[in-house]
């Protein structure tokens, strides 16, 4: 399993009347703006600095919150095996050496061979031999860690849109 930061992905949002519900919750209306292609030309040095210690931030905060099997039974992986598996990639833009993208990876593998990473964070249908349908719920450690980093990744890129002329 494994997650990405794309700048180009982010829109800000900006409120012009009152929040009101919606089907997920409380919903601002307002207008997005997207400078993200203006800061990257600007400032590309600067955005391949960010994605990238906010690539390795995440990699070592998602490691931190994986979850540990405290009594593992014949055939589970062993315990730590899932935060010692994080690997980071970095994904160059064509034609340049500069990165554009990172990512977070969790290959971690079973005995039996199955990676187990997407099972432990979104949660998992088995049927048991009976026909039962037994569902365990995913911890969601993936998610938390993205956004416990999602808002000093936008306030580093907040900070180089507000230096881009007018």
């Amino acid at each position: 399993m494994a997650f990405a930061f794309v700048p180009g992905a982010q829109t800000f949002r900006v409120p012009v009347s009152r929040p009101r519900p919606g089907p997920r919750g409380m919903v601002t209306p307002g207008k997005a703006f997207n400078h993200f292609p203006q800061i990257i030309a600007a400032f590309p040095g600067a955005v391949e600095g960010i994605v990238i210690e906010t690539t390795m931030e995440l990699a070592g905060i998602s490691a931190a919150m994986a979850p540990t099997q405290q009594n593992p039974r014949p055939g589970d992986p062993a315990p730590g095996t899932l935060k010692q598996s994080v690997t980071t990639t970095f994904f160059q833009r064509r034609g340049t050496d500069m990165v554009q993208t990172g990512k977070v990876a969790f290959p971690a593998k079973t005995p039996s061979g199955h990676r187990y990473a997407k099972p432990l964070e979104t949660g998992s249908i088995r049927r048991s031999r009976k026909g039962l349908v037994r569902v365990t719920k995913g911890s969601g450690w993936l998610v938390d860690a993205i956004m416990a980093e999602r808002p000093p990744f936008i306030r580093k890129l907040s900070n180089l849109e507000s230096r881009l002329p007018r």
